[in-house]
């Protein structure tokens, strides 16, 4: 019984988590659908996954809001393909998404840290290396507003 549980509501936190996978995937840079979907899969060890027709219903959701764009680039065999970016909407729009709702862990003292990045953020389709990343550098930093200084920093850079 529990593993059905379990199973049912990955399956509806999983389904939530395609817009925060999307977004972090068009952080990185430019990608047409092909290349989001494998860095979806990829980024999440298999955990999450998506299908290309989501994708696209998603995108066109997306560039209605301006929150993505996209440029048209030839490639050698058959028609233009689409490379989709965050508008400066979009950025925005993450980076307080990152802010409310990830880095609010960060506010707990060091104990709480290492258990949300350690346990809680794993079991959230996060890779087990991306949690140990975020521990490592939520470490290093006594206050939120110092983290926060940081990564606005490297974020301008």
């Amino acid at each position: 019984m529990i593993n059905e549980l379990l199973n049912a509501w990955e399956e509806t936190y999983k389904k939530g988590q395609l817009t925060f996978w999307v977004f972090l995937s068009l952080k990185e840079s430019n990608k047409c659908v092909e290349e989001i979907k494998e860095f979806v899969e990829k980024m999440s060890e298999g955990t999450m996954s998506c299908e290309e027709q989501s994708l696209y219903r998603n995108l066109r959701k997306f560039q209605h809001l301006e929150i993505v764009a996209f440029e048209s680039k030839r490639v050698s065999k058959g028609p233009d393909r689409k490379y989709y970016y965050l508008t400066d909407t979009g950025r925005e729009l993450f980076r307080r998404f990152v802010e409310r709702n990830i880095l609010i862990f960060t506010k707990a003292g060091t104990f709480l840290k290492q258990l949300v990045f350690a346990w809680m953020i794993p079991f959230f389709s996060i890779p087990l290396w991306l949690s140990q990343v975020l521990l490592q550098m939520v470490s290093e930093f006594d206050t939120l507003a110092e983290l926060k200084a940081d990564i606005k920093a490297k974020a301008l850079e």
